[in-house]
């Protein structure tokens, strides 16, 4: 790459860092402002009062609990997995596959989608440790593109086995269930939209990344702190010396034996019930059970889990509010106002697209796949429904949607910026490239299904 080219990447980068830190607050501030929002709409568009407002809140803010702890065990189960001594193994050795800069980052993007679409969690960590290790290896590879061709790579995880939205709606007693009924992954992961899709996204992060790789000279290495790192993947075991309580916190008998038990669990119900048992609760217990046979030890397991619960906080906090907006904007006819608002500018051949554009619209505020879930599954479904376009299609749209524009928003890149030791202007200007690359295929892919319904 030339150095005008260089340049121009790096005005870009500076100019996104800036307009972030300058006008994005974070995303607690934003649940909250569109609280506020939706509450005065409420009122001034709809005959709801005020005092029914509020009510609509103290009922809605609640609603999320259990949806909300299910992503929180992705985060840490799939962390925590990534972290075990024998992915961490194979990692490295995977980091000696590519032997130039360009190769690098073809290579990070793809191991880290091809992870990121078995499990999210596990494919975030996995992909900073294995970019790590290909910038210690190789001489000019530029580590702030391989971590945002990392992130891009991650992106993909809504296509993927983990994916919130359509196991959620495949899970009994999501919160959509009784609009939409139980809806099975044939019909969304499995579908050829959402195959097609992925492999049309990943060609581009691929094709884009490796256009973007500066010279040798003009590359930027591992920061000081993380090219000094020692990483051991050897762990503690039992010893003679050990009491015996230390000797079962490090006993690998019990970490096993609870592993096996859960990972027989979910594989009899997958065997029963095929792909389309594999829901959030599934998916979660078979992570969680592998985590257990890989660890250590029951004490090594729970340490390195602690690690990583701290990502979750903002799951926690936030999510009550997103759940109060759905609640309020369902329950005070604002809903019913968008979908009609709506019906007018979208046709069956459009809505695809317009359900994509939208999601990536709203999770530039609010970054979460339950948010988009709650907040924009009732309205773009009763469109589907309308218009009759299948809600499998519809539900990729929203999902790929609703994660496209991660690449711009910051709240997901935190973990894997400070996994990384980088900021986020080391990495935004690339990622406003492969935001504006992915998001033109993902239109022309969409709009192309619309047109052979």
């Amino acid at each position: 790459m030339s150095e005008p080219s260089a340049g121009a990447m790096q005005r870009i980068t500076t100019a996104m860092n800036i307009l972030v830190r300058r006008y994005m607050p974070d995303p607690f501030v934003l649940a909250v402002i569109l609280l506020a929002l939706v509450f005065v709409a409420g009122v001034t568009l709809t005959p709801t009062t005020p005092s029914e407002m509020v009510t609509h809140f103290g009922t809605g803010v609640w609603s999320l609990l259990g949806f909300a702890m299910q992503l929180s065990l992705v985060v840490v189960t799939g962390s925590t997995l990534g972290e075990t001594p024998v992915i961490k193994r194979g990692v490295h050795r995977l980091a000696a596959i590519p032997s130039s800069p360009t190769g690098a980052v073809v290579f990070v993007t793809l191991l880290t989608a091809a992870i990121a679409l078995v499990n999210w969690g596990v494919g975030l960590v996995v992909g900073v440790i294995c970019a790590r290790e290909v910038a210690r290896r190789i001489e000019g590879a530029h580590f702030p593109l391989l971590i945002a061709a990392t992130y891009a790579g991650y992106t993909l995880w809504s296509a993927g086995m983990s994916s919130s939205i359509p196991l959620t709606l495949n899970t009994p007693g999501h919160p959509l269930e009784a609009m939409t009924g139980l809806i099975p992954i044939t019909q969304t992961l499995l579908s050829p939209w959402n195959l097609i899709l992925a492999a049309a996204l990943l060609i581009t992060h691929v094709l884009t990344a490796r256009a973007m790789v500066p010279a040798r000279n003009q590359a930027t290495g591992l920061p000081e702190a993380a090219a000094n790192e020692t990483e051991t993947v050897a762990a503690p075991t039992a010893t003679e010396g050990s009491t015996p309580a230390e000797w079962l916190e490090r006993s690998r008998i019990l970490s096993i034996g609870a592993g096996l038990l859960g990972l027989v669990f979910v594989l009899r119900a997958l065997w029963d019930g095929g792909l389309n048992a594999l829901n959030l609760n599934a998916l979660n217990l078979l992570v969680l059970s592998l985590g257990l046979i890989l660890s250590p030890g029951l004490l090594s397991y729970l340490r390195s889990a602690e690690r990583t619960a701290t990502s979750v906080l903002p799951i926690l906090i936030i999510y009550p509010f997103y759940a109060a907006v759905a609640t309020m904007i369902t329950a005070s006819g604002l809903g019913d106002l968008v979908t009609q608002g709506l019906a007018r500018v979208a046709s069956a051949e459009t809505l695809p697209l317009i359900t994509f554009l939208t999601a990536g619209l709203i999770n530039i505020v609010i970054p979460a796949d339950g948010g988009h879930l709650v907040l924009q599954g009732p309205i773009f479904f009763a469109l589907a429904d309308q218009q009759g376009v299948p809600v499998g299609l519809v539900t990729t749209a929203m999902t790929i949607g609703a994660n496209w524009t991660n690449l711009l928003q910051p709240f997901w890149a935190l973990p894997l910026l400070a996994l990384a030791g980088l900021g986020i202007r080391d990495i935004m200007g690339y990622c406003l490239i492969l935001l504006v690359t992915s998001g033109i295929v993902a239109s022309v892919v969409l709009l192309a299904f619309g047109q052979v319904l």
